[in-house]
């Protein structure tokens, strides 16, 4: 599998390209000459290169079938049951390589990284309120003790939802979104009615704090 590494070392470098005053990363020779380029290129090379075998094991090993078929497949029994067994089966030649990598780059990237950190706070949050935890696990030993794990018995498990929707409020994941306004722009003024509004020069960028919006007293019982 893709070395964990190498994911850390493209998040570190998308953080620092979305914070960084000048995209120097974007001049001649840069990525040859600068050692944290080197460095980044080297670990998308080892991320592409892994995503790229996985994808062409995929498709060697693809079983032709209808559409309705293949929603119908049980992929709990096969042997190599995966996201991107399901892409390559419903999509087949529909889709290139790129494509199928960019979608696997952001379930490897985008996916594993939020869920950890979401369980990890739940987990954190249960361990601060005892009497919170024996009631998840009540509820989890009542309901999944009914037999084999199906998806309907997940769906009753209403209180582990409300811990995982409250750890989400107050520990977003990603607690912070930032966007690169492409033209000029006007924000409206906001709650104090500020007519004029807030002016956007392109190429601004923009960052909008989930965590602090998740806590503000202005919009508590506002949905």
């Amino acid at each position: 599998m893709c070395q964990c590494s190498s994911v850390y070392g493209a998040l570190f470098e998308a953080e620092h390209r979305s914070t960084f005053y000048i995209p120097y990363w974007k001049f001649p020779l840069a990525r040859w000459l600068v050692p944290r380029q080197r460095k980044f290129h080297k670990d998308l090379k080892v991320i592409n290169d892994c995503l790229d075998g996985l994808i062409r094991n995929a498709k060697e090993t693809r079983q032709e079938t209808d559409v309705e078929k293949l929603q119908q497949r049980d992929y709990s029994n096969l042997k190599d049951a995966s996201l991107l067994r399901f892409l390559v089966d419903m999509r087949g030649d529909d889709v290139d390589d790129r494509q199928l990598r960019d979608d696997l780059m952001t379930m490897l990237i985008a996916g594993h990284e939020t869920t950890a950190a979401v369980l990890t706070w739940a987990v954190f949050l249960l361990a601060q309120n005892p009497s919170k935890m024996k009631k998840a696990q009540a509820e989890i030993e009542q309901v999944l003790g009914q037999g084999k794990l199906t998806f309907e018995l997940i769906k009753q498990l209403k209180y582990i939802r409300l811990i995982v929707v409250e750890s989400l409020r107050l520990y977003p994941q990603p607690p912070l979104l930032i966007r690169r306004s492409l033209k000029p722009d006007v924000l409206p003024g906001g709650h104090k009615g500020d007519k004029d509004g807030y002016a956007i020069p392109s190429g601004t960028d923009i960052f909008v704090s989930v965590y602090n919006l998740h806590r503000s007293p202005y919009f508590v019982g506002q949905s």
